[in-house]
């Protein structure tokens, strides 16, 4: 399933909300396309999950019934000019992938220069559900800032 055009809106209050909800809360730590509003110009590329060694966080429950829809809330981090994506989420089984995205200007923005020093942090909520009992795998996975690595980081959660 991949849907860039409707991008979650959860505000940055995410970081209260991920530490203070009593889940598990993890440490998270191109291709050419056209900006969410049809702008050219942007590349879509993974979402930044470790920024200058600030993590983002995943908040998923400890434990879940089979075939019931669970939330999984997670923040990510967008340089200045950057613009949340969407979030692609494969289902396999009993693991699931989570990809998100973001849109970086790739020629110089008409609204002038991009803030260097600014960092958006994005909020992003999914629902996904396991179809068996058992062990379930959520991998998620993205960059890290400044260099570029890719991040996967995985967690694993009871299936009742």
């Amino acid at each position: 399933m991949r849907d860039f055009s409707r991008p979650a809106r959860w505000c940055a209050r995410a970081w209260a909300g991920v530490l203070g909800a009593g889940g598990l809360a993890l440490l998270l730590s191109c291709e050419s396309a056209t900006a969410p509003d049809g702008r050219p110009g942007w590349a879509l590329q993974p979402s930044i999950l470790l920024h200058h060694g600030v993590p983002a966080f995943v908040q998923i429950p400890e434990s879940v019934r089979r075939d019931s829809l669970f939330q999984v809330g997670f923040t990510t981090f967008g340089p200045g000019c950057d613009e949340q994506g969407g979030t692609e989420v494969d289902i396999t089984g009993m693991t699931i992938n989570v990809h998100p995205m973001d849109f970086t200007p790739v020629t110089a923005p008409t609204a002038g220069p991009c803030p260097a020093n600014v960092v958006r942090i994005f909020g992003r909520v999914i629902k996904v559900r396991f179809r068996q009992p058992g062990e379930g795998v959520i991998r998620v996975f993205g960059r890290r800032e400044p260099g570029g690595q890719a991040i996967t980081l995985t967690a694993r959660l009871t299936v009742r």
